[in-house]
């Protein structure tokens, strides 16, 4: 979560500008007209409140997901671009239960951003149903790529639906992603043996609603959980109310705040998931 500006900030052309900038390149287009109409979704007494709250957003841009897996690969023991120098055999996995998640788009993009998109790396990635019949044995090393954890009870149901059995004959499994909240950090950890590679770590201070995340009053907090109400009544503070404001160029991760992604009678998101 980014510090946000001073109470009373005046919200003017420089700082809705500063906005759209930020925020540019999200899949559904944030303008400048777009950001005005999401303000005016709130009350005058609380237009304050939710312009601090697009200040705090964590936008993460396609940019910095190239650069997070180009960190990410480095990390990885055993690795290397030259097969005659990797030590045992790697294959790279989408992190996805079925068709349409996130994992398949991370993985084009892992591959993409460390230059792997030649025919002679073609058989380093494969699908999660190829997994059975690869070979990868307990010298060897597999890498699931997504690009957000947040409460970690997907990633935990995914494990242990889809991927536990799959993997029990390879010795090294990773998980990489470009952020994870401490929350679903944790709980893999304890619930899988995959070991998680992220780019970005937020702490609890993260969580807008969390006793350490001081950057809004009280207040402030009990009017942005009133819209995060009329946004999604069944999950106002994202899903495993983690309470986050961070966003990703491709989609707003369901963990973030319902008043940015969630769409209801009474809402209209800024960063709509669908």
């Amino acid at each position: 979560m980014r510090t946000p500006k001073p109470a009373d900030t005046l919200i003017d052309n420089d700082r809705l500008e500063t906005w759209r900038e930020r925020f540019e390149g999200y899949r559904y287009g944030v303008t400048v007209g777009r950001i005005e109409r999401w303000l005016r979704r709130f009350e005058d007494e609380d237009k304050d409140t939710a312009a601090r709250l697009l200040d705090a957003v964590e936008f993460i841009s396609a940019e910095e997901v190239h650069a997070a897996f180009r960190t990410l690969i480095k990390q990885i023991p055993g690795w290397d671009r030259a097969k005659g120098k990797r030590n045992g055999k790697f294959a790279f996995v989408p992190f996805s239960s079925s068709e349409g998640e996130s994992g398949g788009t991370m993985l084009h993009q892992f591959r993409l951003a460390n230059e792997l998109n030649k025919k002679e790396f073609n058989s380093l990635f494969i699908g999660r149903s190829d997994l059975a019949r690869s070979g990868l044995g307990a010298d060897d090393t597999v890498v699931f790529v997504d690009d957000f954890v947040g409460s970690g009870t997907q990633a935990v149901t995914a494990w242990e639906e889809n991927f536990q059995e799959l993997t029990a004959e390879i010795g090294n499994v990773y998980l990489a992603t470009v952020a994870a909240y401490q929350m679903g950090s944790s709980a893999i950890k304890a619930k899988t043996r995959m070991q998680l590679l992220a780019h970005r770590t937020l702490s609890y201070r993260q969580s807008l609603f969390h006793e350490t995340c001081r950057h809004f009053t009280d207040q402030e907090k009990t009017r942005i959980l009133h819209y995060c109400t009329l946004a999604s009544p069944n999950h106002p503070r994202g899903f495993g109310e983690c309470a986050l404001a961070v966003v990703l160029y491709h989609q707003c991760p369901n963990n973030s705040l319902a008043v940015l992604h969630a769409s209801s009678r009474k809402w209209d998101p800024l960063f709509p998931r669908s």
